[in-house]
Order: structure tokens, then C-alpha cells, then sequence
């Protein structure tokens, strides 16, 4: 696989490059230490940089002597597991898809171990102590044999995940967090167990057995650090949320203009140099280039920070992901892919989250001696009790060894920082603020004068109109009236300006009757028969009004406002001034910074600032004189650098001069039509003291080990470090602001993220796809993507595999497939003879199980050999044409005949168990809900049955719609049945809470075949007539559809996975994936 953002440099005449990889299974600072040292032992390898928090590495090494595969490798024997990333757009999202569903996939397990560990050492704790209250529970004989039970299920199943840690790190001679959890929790649990069975064992020593029951101490830690691995997981599922909507902002296609004329629709990924892109009104720029023909208003607020529009005309740049505002343009496309500035952001982003702060890598160095130093602390610790304690000398040594070990856990160490950084750049960049590097940091402490700009910093960015002169004699209200009804079709934010001014005294704006924009000058329109021009004042000059409010249009502009003028049948109607309003808050920010000691700038622009001058008398001062062009002011913040510390620009454009700050911040708005991060300014000072709030628990954790405390309660300070930085993320003031004073030096550039317009044009599916003719309407929801199998083959259930692959049965084939969706390659398992697969499911040991209704058997596949293993039903049930299955969460495989029977099977014993259906002939689908309770459907009985797993016996649930076919079934996340109701088109829904309730398919005489629930309860649906998928929202009940590529689809089953909902096209030979937007 290639290797993402490789960056190249000269040393002398060695060439550098930089490999990414990601990487898995690492829970603590040890672990880190681990894989940095195996990386760095690779020959080539110049230097090694891993990430806890993103699980991220990125090397440095000779191209010539290392290879991607040898990192891999590398990282593989040292007990984790490493996947290249991409440079390949489509192979980055695959591996990013992958990364996902296995995080998510480890977030949902580690609630499930959490949810019951917290469950039985509640009560475990409680029990323990309650001779506090109770004293006779003491001498309970039955006590310690609950106290047994309780633990035993935490210790032995919850804490697998620590053991299994454990265990990796003793094969390849290394100790980690696990090593310290496994000793101290299985310490204290076997002791317990001896002296619950073999208490005259402790009788022979002198010791009372039930002093010696610590049950409560070894569930209550597997389940503290159990909550404080789910918070992490959580941290680590969505670290990469913000680089995804930064890259999700930009065009997801771009109209093609080919040779002949001939506009063609195309995936952004298809553009290349050299092509002319096909710009209109209200549509965000596809990718960088330089216009050719045409000529608009472009809103570049994404990288300039200036809320009015840029005229554009041909031979000028224009950037992709900026919103096209009026006109329309053709543009020559000068860079795609990794070259364009979206592509620098986000890369940015990742380096800012991939980073380490000094400090951490102080830690790291700390950490990598960190355990073997405290397990020689624990023994020793024991041994000093053993040999030289009061009696009984025994219960003191494991106290003490069993407290060292645990309040050592090192996760503060390796967590707390990495996780501070990647939720601070997150966030950041979620609310328009990007960091490139984590030394900015801890240089924040040098600032001592912060510089702002005006546009959008310290005032809304929304032009409003600040004075009207009417100079009309129809009365100053209907004259706004008509310039505000000529305005109504423009989308300038001018145009807006006027119009907003109009409503708020009442007035009702009509439509114009005809409109025409003049880029650059204003509008020409008729509004209730009257001519109507607004615009420049040059527009007026140039119709014969130069002395129309000349006096008034000078003193505006002077004042920094921009001036309108506009004129009513051929004469004079009024002039107004448009200027952006200062925060409310901007004030009140100013003199907080000023307590705070640092001084502050105030950089005009291309216009006057007087009145934020005004702000404060004390707390924003001139930072010279008047600067009109961009490179003047440069040159006056050059002029300042060594003298003081700290800039606050906003937008790309000035990220340019924070640069060059020893300490620089810049920010943008996510959205051009919104205020500047959307939070209140004076906020952003605290994060100073937030920031300190972290270093000072960061020290705390450092002492911890010097200590001893109680073990209920030491394993948790890492998580709550964690916690910590995951509550921040919710005050937008602290997180914002730390990371607004954390861009410094040469090593930060600070960008704008792009933002997108709900006026944009929604792009066509992934695979190129158009809507057919009388097809249901296209949604703008979620896109679709084919990946074509083997032809012949059949596909015809899907199931997809936590590694980011998919099987299918090939049913006409008699083969089980795999898709590889990364690559696009496929491959296929043979069966055996008679084979006619018809369902597949994944199951509980990771391997695709499949009803074989050719072989009248349940076949397994070993996913790494390949190798078939067949359980065949009795012979007394032959020929029973087996459909679907699903596991339910004891591990047991259900599954149908459609002939009229269902059955179960125990992989852990191949126990097989044959039922009759209620009414013969019919089950198709089944699932298995969260309650445990599994329902198939029968198609030819219409009804849906719930299976009692311990009989086996089937209960009918009859939906209100007679004959309506029931034929697939799906639980949600409350235990709700979802039906596809095949004879009536209709989707229905079996609440055991409320009963029963149905809605129509969209579309003329549907019929719905198969059906699917996501993570998000959002159900999704196959439409037969159509040959459409459907997706439904419960909340709002509303339905959305797009069709497949081609009405033979014959999409027959879904299955999905977070992010990806997966489908067979068996009429096509193609397996089609949908992804929600």
C-alpha cells in the first residue's frame, strides 16, 4: 500500500521522507515507548514520533534502506497491529472507514464489559462493607461465597482485555499498564478465592480468612479503569471527526466543460489540470484554478477573513471550497487532489493532532522506565513488609503490593497530554480555529501584546445598513421599500443589508418584476413598475447623478463604511452606508486582556476604524498610521516583532504574519454567514488558566506513586485526566482560547477552514450514478458506491468484516466472496459440491457463517485458511431451502428454512436443534435484538414470530396489514422489530412496549425487500419496483431514496457496519455500499 503525506528534504545528500502509519492495541505510555523503540530500530529509520491519543506514528526515514513494510512489520512483532496510510484518496478513505469500525467496534465492547463490571461491583462493594453497618454479616457464612460470585464474572470476563494486554507484553519481554492491573487485581482476587475455600490454610497462619476478602477492591478497579479505557476509546473514535468535516467542506463534484461545449457532471477525484470547470450562482468552487471566462463576486472569506465578496474577472485565482456568490465563470483547474489548499489544511490538521508538545516528549522519556521502576517499587514494597512488618505481616505486604501497583497505572502520563491536544485541535478546527504544531503550546507563555484585526475579529462580519438618506420625494419608507425589493434576487451580502434594513421597520419587500446584476457596479430592477438602480457611486455618476449626496458619500467612506447609491425612474433616491457592527462583546474582551496584563493592537485595514478605536480608551491603542494596502501593514507588524510578542490576525492571509510572531493566533469562521466562532470574545483570556489547571494534575500524577492509597480508588487519576480534557471540549471558551494562544514561531501556520453554502448543488453519488427516470427522488442523505464481482457469480447477501473487508454468498457460483473495498479486488472460496449459499453473517469468532441451502447445511469459513467446516441439518429435515441467520448475544446461530422450519446451532458444542414454524411454509429473515430476543419473518405465513430461546417454541405476532408478506426483520437499539412488508410495500414496526404501527414506501406500488438498522436507528430499505434504497427516519418519519445504477439491481439483503450500509446487486453482479453523508 502506498504511503500517505510523504514530504521529502535534503540532508546533505540524503533524501528524508515521512511514512504514517496507524496503529493498534496500545493502551498506555509504555506501550508507546514500545513500538517508538521498535520503529526506531529499523534500518533507515532517522526518527520515530508515536501518538497515544491519535494512535498514530509518523517516521522519518532513507527511502533507499526502510520500507513501509518493514515498519509494519516492526510494529507487528512488537504485539501490535499497523496499517499503512494512503496517499491514494480512495485508499486513505478505506483505511480511514477501517480505523473507524474498529474503533467503534472496541467503544461498544469495552461498554459492554464496563456496563456489566459496574453492575456486579456495586453491589460486590456494598456487600463488603456492610458489616460496618451490620456486624453479624461478618461472621455470615454464605458472604463470602456471593462475594465469589459477584467478582468472579469481572475478574474473569470483564478484565479479558488486561490480561490479554498483559499477556502480549510478556511474550515480547516488556511490561506495561497491563502488567501492572493484571498482578495487582489477580493478587487480590486469589487471595480472596483461598481464603473464601481454603480458609484453614489461613487458620495454619495465624490469619483470620475473612480480613482477607478483597473481592471489592479487585472489581472496583477492573471497573474504574475499564471507565477510564471507554472514555479514551471514545476520545480515540472521534479524534479524526474534525479533519473529516474539514475535508467534507469542498465540492463533492464539479461541472466539466468538454471539447464541443458539452457540460459533464464528474467526482471531484476525476478532475485533472488543465480542465474548465463550469461555475454558476450560488455553487462552491470545485478545486483551485484561474478563471478564463466570466466574471462574480466570490466570497473568499475562508481565506481572507473579509466578509463582502471579491469581484473576479478572467485571468484572476480562485480557490476551491470559496462560494461563489452572483455571476457566473469558467475556471481552468491549476491543482487538484493533495495540491489544493483544502488538501494543506487538513493535512495540517493532522500533523497539529499528531504533534508533541515538549512536555510530552519529557514524559515519553519518563514513561518507557515508568513500570519496570514500579514493579521493582511493589515487590520490594511486599518484601520489606514480609520481612520486617507487624503481624500479620502477610496482610500488609499485599495491601502494600496491590496499592503500588495500581496507584502507578502510567496512563496520566502518556494520556493526559496527547488527549488535551487532539480534543483542543479538534474542536478548534470544528469551530474555525487550526494549530499546526503542539510546541506553540507551552510558547504561549511569551506573549505579552496581542495585535487584532478588525472584519470579523472584533466585529460580526455581517454588513449592516448603518445610515439612510432618502432623497426622494415619495416618502423615506417606500423608497427603502423599492431598493430593497431591486436588492431581493441578489445574494451579494450587501444586497442582504438593504433588504434586512427594509424588514425591520416593517416594510413588505416585493419581488421585481425583471432583475439584472452588474458584477462589480450593483443592480438594475423593476419593482411595482418603477426603474429601480442601486449600486456604487460610480454606477450613479456613470447614469448622470455625480452630484448625488457627494458630500455624504466622502464623509461615509471616510468613517470606513461602504456607500450605496440608488436612483427611482431616472431620479435621485437615496444614499445609505453599510459598514460591519462591532461585537457586543468586543469591549468587554478588550479590558479583560488589558487586566490581564498584555497589551493590545489594533491594526486598521483598507478602511478607517475609528469607531472601534473608540471601544476602549485604554485598551486598544493604533498601531500607527493609516495602512491601506495589505503589505504596509505587514511591514508595521514587521516593525514590531522584536519588540513585542503575540499577533491575532484572522483568515489564510494573515496566518502569513503570525508566522513570523514569536507567538501568533489566527481564527476563521466556519461559515461565512456567521459571526466569528460564535462565541462571546472576552472567553478566549481563561484558557490560560485552564491550561495551567492541566499542567498542575499532570505534576499530580507524577507524585502519585510516593504515596500510598486506598486501591479502590488510586487507579482512576489517568481517566480522570482524560476526563478532564473531554469536559473542556464542551466550554468553548477554554478549548478556544487555548488553542487561539497556542500558535507561535516559524513552526505554526494557522489556516481557514472552507465553508460550505446551503445553496450549494447537491453532488451526485460516488459512483457516478443519475436518478432514472421515474425513479423516486435522489437524496441528498447518503451516496452510493459499486465495487463489480466475478459475473456469474449471484452475489446475494452481504456481510461486512470488522478489518474493512465484505463477504457474499455467490449463490450461482456456489461460492463465498470477498471484496476488499480499499482495492476493489475480490476473491472467491469454493464450497464444495451443490453449494447454493444464501445468507452470511459474521460472527462472534470473526468468521463468516452461511446457510447453505444446496447442502442443506451451516457452513463456516476459517477467514485466515480458508477452511469450510459443514454442519448439516437432520435428515428428517431435508431439503429445506435455508435462508438467513443472525447470532444472538449468547453466541447461538438462528437460522430459517423457507420451506417451514427454523432452527439453532451452538458453535461451541455444533449442537443442532430443528423447529416447525407456526403456519408452515414462509420464514425468511431473522435477527437477534439488544433484550435477547429473536424474531424471524415469514414471508407465505405474513406474520413475525418470536422465538423463546430456551424451548425453541414460536410465538406469532401478527401485523394490523393482513397478507402484507412480512420477509426481512432487523432490531433497532431499543429492541423495536423493523419489517419489510413485501406484498404491500410498507414498512411496519413491533414495539413489545406499544405494538404495532406502519408506513407507507414512497413511489407507485412499491415493495420493500429487505431491511436494515444502522447505529443511528436510522432504518434503511430496499425498494423492489423502483430498484431504489430508502432510507427512514423515525424521529421525523420521514422517507429519502435513491436508486441504484440499474432497475435490475435486485438488491435482496442489507447489512451494515458505523458509517457504511452494505447491499448485493445479484441482477448486476455488483455489491453496492451506502455511506450517509
Amino acid at each position: 500500500m502506498a504511503v500517505a503525506a510523504e514530504s521529502r528534504e535534503r540532508d546533505g545528500a540524503v533524501a528524508v521522507a515521512r511514512r504514517d502509519l496507524v496503529v493498534t492495541g496500545m493502551t498506555c505510555a509504555s506501550c508507546v515507548a514500545s513500538v517508538e523503540d521498535a520503529l526506531r530500530g529499523v534500518p533507515g529509520v532517522r526518527s520515530a514520533d508515536v501518538n497515544l491519543a491519535t494512535e498514530r506514528a509518523r517516521v522519518e526515514v532513507d527511502p533507499a534502506r526502510a520500507d513501509v513494510t518493514a515498519l509494519v512489520r516492526a510494529v507487528e512483532r512488537a504485539g501490535y497491529g499497523a496499517l499503512a496510510v494512503s496517499e491514494d484518496e480512495r485508499e486513505r478513505a478505506a483505511t480511514e472507514q477501517q480505523e473507524r469500525a474498529v474503533r467503534r467496534a472496541y467503544v461498544r465492547a469495552l461498554g459492554r464489559r464496563l456496563a456489566i463490571a459496574a453492575a456486579l461491583a456495586v453491589p460486590t462493594m456494598a456487600l463488603s462493607m456492610a458489616d460496618l453497618a451490620f456486624p453479624a454479616l461478618m461472621e455470615a457464612a454464605w458472604r463470602p461465597y456471593v462475594l465469589f460470585a459477584l467478582a468472579s464474572p469481572v475478574q474473569l470476563w470483564a478484565a479479558l482485555p488486561f490480561y490479554r494486554g498483559a499477556l502480549s507484553a510478556a511474550r515480547h519481554r516488556r511490561a506495561d499498564m497491563n502488567t501492572l492491573v493484571v498482578l495487582g487485581t489477580t493478587t487480590a482476587y486469589l487471595v480472596s478465592v483461598a481464603a473464601t475455600f481454603f480458609s484453614g490454610l489461613f487458620d495454619s497462619l495465624g490469619l483470620e480468612p475473612r480480613q482477607y476478602l478483597y473481592y471489592d477492591t479487585a472489581t472496583a478497579i477492573v471497573a474504574l479503569i475499564l471507565v477510564g479505557r471507554y472514555l479514551e476509546a471514545r476520545a480515540r473514535a472521534h479524534t479524526s471527526d474534525a479533519v473529516r468535516s474539514l475535508a467534507a467542506l469542498g465540492a463533492k463534484s464539479a461541472r466539466v466543460r468538454r471539447r464541443g461545449g458539452a457540460e459533464e457532471d464528474v467526482p471531484i477525484e476525476k478532475l485533472v489540470v488543465g480542465d474548465v470547470v463550469v461555475v454558476r450562482p450560488g455553487e462552491t468552487v470545485a478545486t483551485d484554478g484561474l478563471i478564463v471566462a466570466g466574471s462574480s463576486g466570490v466570497d473568499e472569506s475562508m481565506v481572507t477573513g473579509e466578509s463582502l465578496p471579491v469581484e473576479k474577472r478572467a485571468g484572476d485565482d480562485v480557490t476551491g471550497g470559496t462560494l461563489n456568490r452572483s455571476g457566473a465563470f469558467r475556471f481552468r483547474v491549476t491543482r487538484v487532489g493533495a495540491d489544493t489548499l483544502l488538501a494543506q489544511i487538513v493535512r495540517m490538521v493532522e500533523e497539529a493532532q499528531g504533534s508533541k508538545a515538549p512536555i510530552q516528549r519529557l514524559v515519553d522519556r519518563v514513561a518507557a522506565v515508568f513500570v519496570p521502576v514500579v514493579l521493582v517499587v511493589a515487590f520490594a514494597s511486599a518484601l520489606a513488609w514480609l520481612a520486617f512488618g507487624p503481624h500479620p505481616s502477610f496482610g500488609y505486604a499485599l495491601t502494600a503490593f496491590v496499592a503500588v501497583l495500581i496507584i502507578a497505572c502510567p496512563c496520566a502520563l502518556g494520556l493526559a497530554t496527547p488527549t488535551a491536544i487532539i480534543v483542543g485541535t479538534g474542536r478548534g478546527a470544528s469551530r474555525g480555529i487550526l494549530v499546526k504544531s503542539a510546541d506553540a503550546l507551552e510558547a504561549a507563555k511569551a506573549i505579552d501584546v496581542v495585535a487584532f484585526d478588525k472584519t470579523g475579529t472584533l466585529t460580526v462580519g455581517r454588513p449592516r445598513v448603518t445610515d439612510y438618506l432618502s432623497c426622494a420625494g415619495i416618502g423615506e419608507d417606500e423608497v427603502l421599500r423599492l431598493l430593497a425589493g431591486a436588492e431581493l434576487r441578489s445574494e451579494h451580502p450587501l444586497a442582504a443589508a438593504v433588504v434586512e434594513a427594509a424588514r425591520e421597520r416593517g416594510l413588505s419587500v416585493a419581488e421585481p418584476e425583471s432583475f439584472e446584476a452588474l458584477p462589480g457596479e450593483g443592480v438594475h430592477a423593476r419593482v411595482d413598475g418603477r426603474d429601480v438602480w442601486i449600486g456604487t457611486p460610480d454606477l450613479a455618476r456613470a447614469h448622470g447623478f455625480a452630484e448625488l449626496g457627494d458630500g455624504m458619500v466622502s464623509h461615509h467612506q471616510a468613517a470606513g463604511k461602504t456607500v450605496l447609491v440608488g436612483t427611482i425612474d431616472g431620479e435621485p433616491g437615496a444614499v445609505l452606508a453599510v459598514a460591519d457592527v462591532v461585537k457586543a462583546s468586543a469591549k468587554e474582551a478588550l479590558a479583560e486582556v488589558k487586566r490581564m496584563g498584555l497589551r493590545t493592537l489594533l491594526v486598521d485595514g483598507l478602511r478607517r476604524l475609528e469607531c472601534v478605536c473608540a471601544l476602549h480608551e485604554d485598551a486598544a491603542r493604533r498601531a500607527g498610521p493609516r495602512a491601506r494596502r495589505p503589505r504596509d501593514r505587514d511591514r508595521e507588524r514587521h516593525r514590531r516583532r522584536d519588540r513585542d510578542r503575540g499577533h491575532r490576525p484572522r483568515g489564510r492571509r494573515p496566518a502569513g504574519r503570525a508566522a513570523r510572531a514569536p507567538s501568533g493566533q489566527a481564527h476563521a469562521r466556519d461559515d461565512p454567514r456567521e459571526p466569528v466562532l460564535g462565541v462571546r470574545l472576552q472567553r478566549r483570556p481563561d484558557s490560560g488558566r485552564r491550561g495551567s489547571a492541566i499542567s498542575v494534575h499532570r505534576m499530580a500524577a507524577l507524585a502519585g506513586p510516593g504515596r500510598r492509597g486506598d486501591g479502590d480508588l488510586v487507579g482512576h487519576r489517568g481517566h480522570e485526566l482524560a476526563a478532564a480534557a473531554l469536559r473542556r471540549h464542551r466550554l468553548i471558551a477554554a478549548l478556544a482560547a487555548a488553542v487561539l494562544l497556542a500558535a507561535c514561531g516559524d513552526a505554526t501556520r494557522v489556516y481557514t477552514p472552507l465553508a460550505t453554502s446551503s445553496a450549494t448543488a447537491a453532488a451526485p453519488d460516488v459512483a457516478g450514478t443519475s436518478p432514472s427516470p421515474g425513479a423516486a427522488p435522489s437524496s441528498a442523505e447518503f451516496v452510493l458506491q459499486e465495487f463489480p464481482v466475478t459475473r456469474g457469480q449471484g452475489p446475494h447477501d452481504v456481510a461486512p468484516a470488522a478489518d474493512g473487508g465484505v463477504w457474499y454468498t455467490a449463490q450461482l457460483s456456489g461460492e463465498l466472496g470477498w471484496l476488499d473495498p480499499r482495492t476493489g479486488q475480490t476473491r472467491a472460496i469454493k464450497l464444495g459440491p451443490g453449494s447454493a449459499p444464501h445468507g452470511v453473517i459474521v460472527g462472534p469468532d470473526g468468521a463468516p457463517w452461511i446457510t447453505d441451502g444446496g447442502q442443506n447445511a451451516i457452513v463456516r469459513v476459517d477467514p485466515k485458511t480458508n477452511e469450510v467446516k459443514r454442519f448439516p441439518l437432520p435428515q428428517t429435515f431435508a431439503a429445506v431451502s435455508l435462508n438467513t441467520a443472525a447470532f444472538d448475544r449468547d453466541g447461538i446461530l438462528w437460522f430459517t428454512g423457507q420451506a417451514g422450519s427454523y432452527g439453532r446451532l451452538d458453535p461451541r458444542t455444533g449442537e443442532l436443534r430443528m423447529f416447525g414454524a407456526p403456519r408452515g411454509a414462509g420464514p425468511y429473515g431473522i435477527t437477534s435484538c439488544p433484550d435477547g430476543n429473536v424474531y424471524f419473518a415469514s414471508l407465505a405465513g405474513s406474520y413475525v414470530g418470536r422465538i423463546d430461546r430456551a424451548s425453541g417454541a414460536a410465538t406469532v405476532l401478527q401485523p394490523p396489514t393482513p397478507n402484507q408478506g412480512a420477509r426481512r426483520v432487523w432490531c433497532d437499539s431499543r429492541s423495536r422489530v423493523w419489517v419489510a412488508e413485501w406484498n404491500v410495500g410498507q414498512l411496519g414496526l413491533y414495539d413489545p412496549a406499544s405494538g404495532w404501527k406502519e408506513w407507507k414506501l414512497p413511489g407507485a406500488r412499491p415493495m420493500a425487500y429487505a431491511v436494515f438498522v444502522d447505529d443511528a436507528d436510522i432504518v434503511w430499505v430496499t425498494e423492489w419496483t423502483a430498484s431504489a434504497l430508502v432510507r427512514f427516519d423515525p424521529a421525523t418519519e420521514t422517507f429519502s431514496s435513491r436508486p441504484f445504477s440499474s432497475p435490475n439491481a435486485n438488491v435482496r439483503q442489507l447489512l451494515g457496519r458505523p458509517g457504511e450500509i452494505w447491499g448485493a446487486e445479484s441482477g448486476i453482479d455488483k455489491l453496492v455500499v451506502a455511506r450517509p453523508r
